[in-house]
Formats: structure tokens, sequence, C-alpha cells
């Protein structure tokens, strides 16, 4: 769902859980909240309506999707560990 909203031009808040950091810390360390507590989540939120967390525009969210996530993307990274195994 991250990669299917920013593509769309929709930021996306997330937790430090699973993929999620792997994808937004690159992008924008504004999107990713601390932690996973009601406490933690409810200051990310309270910072990013107060204009203390930037975040980034519709634009920049899918630019950053199709420079680094589209297939033809994807596909140079999987044949580039490949590659590297066998050599």
């Amino acid at each position: 769902i991250v990669i299917e909203s920013l593509v769309n031009g929709t930021p996306v808040l997330g937790t430090p859980v699973d993929s999620i950091p792997e994808i937004l810390q690159p992008f924008s360390e504004d999107l990713l909240f601390e932690g996973t507590s009601v406490d933690q989540l409810a200051q990310g939120m309270i910072e990013v309506f107060s204009g203390k967390r930037q975040l980034p525009s519709s634009e920049a969210c899918e630019a950053y999707v199709h420079e680094h996530y589209t297939w033809p993307v994807i596909a140079q990274r999987i044949k580039s560990v490949y590659q590297a195994a066998i050599n």
C-alpha cells in the first residue's frame, strides 16, 4: 500500500515495522514515525499537522516511486544480485 499511495502522489505516514522503513527512510524520514505506540503515533500526527514534519509534494512522491520501484528498476536490481552470486 505504501508504494501504491506514493505513486499516486499521496504521502504516506508509516511506522518502523516490516519493510516500511526501507521504503520511506531514503525518501523522507519525516514520513516515518518513531515507534508504534499510541503516544508515538499521536505525537507524529501532531508534528505533521503543526508543520514540524514536512510532507513531500505529490510530484516528489510519484518521482521517487518511478526512480526506485518500477519493474525495470527492480529487474535490474534482481539481475545484479544474480550476477554477484555467480561471480
